[in-house]
């Protein structure tokens, strides 16, 4: 099989990946919905935890892999259902729910078993409007670019996973929205708190069923025709865009980094042209390794200067499309020393690229680079690896000088720095949020 095949193959997997985490998650909620009507109120509780545990043991299952799906659907099902379970527990140790005594005026029955979907519904409606308004600021995400790198990191699937992850939250707050609205309705205005008849159970049972096969039909046809359109009626897609080795360095000297800005008179090839990046950069064909000594001739056959001092920062890759992307760092001694090199350059200090940052001029890659070293970097110099502090004074904030790099002994490829960027001693219920991940969500471990 040509090397096109097998790519074609991975990004076919990939792209119908988005479709089983769809299937999969909101079949938890189909099954609960089922059994409530024939099982006890305490019971049912036992069925959500045990239907959590099943999926938080998928995601970190994939999380493992060296090419990870996105499982951020799974991750907000995983979420609902738990706090759902949470609440039904609460509801049985009060009374068999009797804080909804009264809500549609009809005194409580106790013989009447849970409609799981009248409380699903809002706490899923909850949870998927905040990792929709989130974005990818949700813990859930950063811990995977902790892991993966940004999505521009991650190469073409990397795209692909960001935009249906983004596109299938909010179509599912669009779902999760109207069986509130319908259950809830049909709950307080027309349901008769004595039997289970056979319009209860169309709206409190059918009405969901039909949502998930036709959310399942819908899907498969989106999934399909965005396979269709990348692998089945663009060949050269599948073999030009992928299969790559990207290497990219960061020429430092002092406080200052080199970077190229656009110039109206430069052939333009994509729009990542038209923003500032390094212009010490290169794409070969895909190589599992790049030590520094192939990083100096690359340097070299890119600039034409002489032996210089050579870093390695960290690897972003994706073995699904059979990418990835190299990072060094090249320390100068004299800004001068670039008039050298074949390529153009000015040299910028932080300040200037926080305000090229803030006019989004920047490029997506080199936007990554800086913001993986810098959380890197504050995270080293203020904690240890278990997040407490090395310093007895809160919220202390080390200095950041790009002079001090090239003595910096930290490994920017080690996502633990990341993490404890996300959760150290400063951050409010540390050891509840340390528990929480370790044990339930298994984020940031």
């Amino acid at each position: 099989m040509r090397d096109y095949d097998k790519m074609r193959e991975s990004l076919k997997t990939g792209i119908f990946g988005m479709w089983r985490n769809w299937a999969f998650p909101l079949a938890a909620i189909v099954i609960a919905t089922l059994l409530g009507p024939v099982t006890s109120k305490p019971v049912m509780p036992i069925i959500l935890f045990a239907e959590v545990f099943i999926i938080f043991r998928l995601i970190r299952r994939n999380r493992k892999r060296s090419s990870p799906f996105c499982f951020k659907i799974p991750y907000i099902i995983g979420v609902t259902l738990l706090w759902t379970g949470v609440l039904m527990v609460m509801f049985n140790m009060m009374g068999s729910i009797h804080a909804v005594h009264g809500w549609n005026g009809q005194p409580y029955n106790p013989k009447m078993p849970y409609f799981p979907m009248l409380i699903i519904g809002p706490v899923l409606l909850i949870v998927s409007s905040w990792f929709a308004l989130s974005r990818r600021k949700s813990s859930f995400c950063t811990d995977c670019e902790a892991r993966t790198g940004k999505t521009a990191e991650r190469g073409f699937m990397g795209k692909i996973f960001t935009q249906e992850a983004s596109y299938q939250t909010w179509f599912l707050v669009a779902m999760s929205a109207i069986t509130v609205v319908v259950q809830w309705g049909y709950f307080m205005l027309f349901y008769i708190n004595i039997n289970l008849n056979n319009t209860d159970r169309f709206f409190f049972i059918w009405i969901i069923l039909v949502i998930y096969f036709l959310s399942l039909i819908y899907m498969a046809i989106r999934y399909y025709v965005l396979w269709a359109y990348y692998c089945e009626h663009d060949p050269n897609n599948a073999n030009e865009s992928h299969g790559y080795t990207r290497i990219r360095f960061l020429v430092i000297c002092g406080d200052k980094i080199w970077l190229h800005t656009p110039d109206q008179t430069e052939e333009i090839v994509d729009a990542y042209d038209l923003l500032v990046d390094t212009p010490v950069k290169s794409t070969v064909p895909f190589k599992l390794s790049v030590n520094v000594i192939d990083a100096g001739d690359y340097f070299r056959t890119l600039t034409g200067m002489g032996p210089v001092s050579i870093r390695p920062l960290y690897q972003s890759s994706d073995l699904r499309t059979v990418c990835n992307i190299f990072h060094f760092a090249v320390f100068l001694n004299d800004f001068d020393e670039v008039k050298k090199a074949n390529t153009t350059g000015q040299w910028f200090d932080l300040r200037e690229i926080q305000l090229m940052h803030g006019a989004k001029i920047l490029s997506p890659l080199l936007e990554a680079e800086l913001d993986r070293i810098h959380r890197t970097v504050m995270a080293w110099k203020t904690y240890t690896r278990d997040g407490k502090r090395l310093y007895a004074i809160r919220h202390y904030q080390p200095t950041f000088r790009l002079s001090d790099m090239k003595n910096w002994d930290v490994d920017y490829n080690d996502p633990i720095w990341l993490f404890v960027a996300m959760n150290n001693e400063d951050r409010r219920f540390f050891k509840l949020r340390k528990l929480w991940r370790k044990y339930v969500t298994g984020l940031g471990i």
